[in-house]
């Protein structure tokens, strides 16, 4: 009976844990680099890890989000990578603030 109990207990603790692993919030305070060739790329990053990526003001999926940050990786850093894909002065450079 005393294990049952345990067993219960270790289950309601799991289950009792709202937060999704898989969820990554986007920091507050987060670079935002808007870089326009042909169209519209948005790129919401910190410290070179891409939070959000958008084309057109269209969400990308996390394939998609996979493929930007390995070639951040292959670059060495996020201003690499923009300064090798836009070339210098392309995109304009805001801070992110989360929703309240």
């Amino acid at each position: 009976m005393k294990k049952l109990l345990l067993v219960m207990l270790f289950v309601l603790l799991l289950t009792g844990c709202n937060s999704d692993p898989d969820v990554v919030e986007t920091p507050d305070g987060a670079d935002i680099a808007t870089c326009t060739a042909g169209q519209v790329f948005k790129y919401i990053y910190q410290d070179d890890v891409v939070y959000e990526f958008y084309t057109d003001d269209v969400r990308q999926s996390d394939d998609m989000m996979d493929i930007v940050q390995g070639s951040v990786d292959t670059a060495g850093s996020m201003s690499a990578f923009l300064e090798t894909t836009f070339g210098n002065d392309v995109c304009i450079f805001t801070t992110y603030n989360a929703p309240e």
